[in-house]
């Protein structure tokens, strides 16, 4: 059973939440700029992940940590890092890194759901 301050609660922070939504404006190009701002670091568990499918798990971990711990210290390029690597330099090529580290690749389907909530908001008056 539900006591009524909770549902007083829920339909205050609702109403916050609206507040927030109808305000809000997003900014691609600073939300990309925030994306690069680690200097590729963001996405080193992707790259990680890619480099473990033909290396292993225990080798991909550890030339990845080794690299962006030296891209971190000498605030350096991620991706240059691993360029720089001869091991890995050897076994990727420069478009797959690439690939691997645009943050545009990284999303999964976000933005397929992102748009089902706002067809939903528009359609269902929510926002209006």
């Amino acid at each position: 059973m539900h006591s009524p301050e909770i549902n007083l609660y829920i339909s205050a922070q609702l109403q916050t939440a609206l507040a927030v939504l109808k305000g809000l404006k997003v900014n691609t190009d600073r939300m990309l700029t925030n994306l690069l701002l680690q200097n590729g670091l963001l996405l080193s568990e992707k790259v990680m992940f890619e480099i473990g499918k033909r290396l292993g798990k225990q080798t991909a971990h550890n030339l990845v940590y080794q690299s962006a711990m030296k891209a971190f210290e000498q605030n350096r390029s991620f991706k240059d890092i691993l360029l720089d690597d001869p091991y890995l330099n050897k076994e990727f090529t420069k478009p797959e890194l690439d690939t691997w580290l645009d943050p545009i690749n990284y999303l999964g389907s976000a933005p397929e759901k992102v748009e089902q909530v706002i067809n939903y908001a528009e359609h269902s008056g929510v926002l209006a």
